[in-house]
């Protein structure tokens, strides 16, 4: 992606943290091989494909050996991951997405919060947004 956003980080330490590049390359090595068939040094294989499993059939999520899949409906996911990518959200607003075909690792890293009154706001649309710009600029690069 050409453009990026600045926000501001209330966790100083983890700002300090991940400053350097060096850092954010290690972070996303780390995630982005970890669950991923035949590039984690951590999981089998077998465990890895288990993610991609929907093992909930008939039930009203679809969700796998630990996480949601996108073909659940109305998935934080939206339409451009594809029914088999797994990913899972967090309190704060984040969340994490991965394409484990096409290797790819979506993270959105918010805090809806921070200096915020209950109730907080109800961020899948921007999560689902988030997923449409990334896939269609990776796919852009791509070609």
């Amino acid at each position: 992606m050409t453009g990026s956003a600045t926000g501001v980080v209330n966790d100083h330490r983890a700002k300090r943290r991940l400053e350097r590049i060096a850092d954010r390359k290690l972070l996303k090595s780390i995630i982005t091989n970890q669950f991923i068939a035949g590039q984690s040094r951590l999981l089998k294989p077998e465990t890895c494909e288990l993610f991609r499993q929907n093992m909930t059939r008939d039930l009203n999520e679809a969700r796998s050996f630990a996480w949601q899949l996108a073909a659940t409906k109305d998935s934080t996911a939206g339409q451009s991951l594809p029914p088999d990518a797994f990913g899972h959200t967090g309190f704060t607003g984040t969340s994490c997405w991965i394409d484990a075909q096409a290797g790819r690792v979506f993270i959105l890293l918010t805090n809806r919060t921070h200096a915020r009154a209950l109730p907080f706001a109800n961020i899948n649309s921007v999560r689902r947004e988030f997923h449409k710009l990334a896939v269609a600029a990776l796919d852009t690069e791509r070609d």
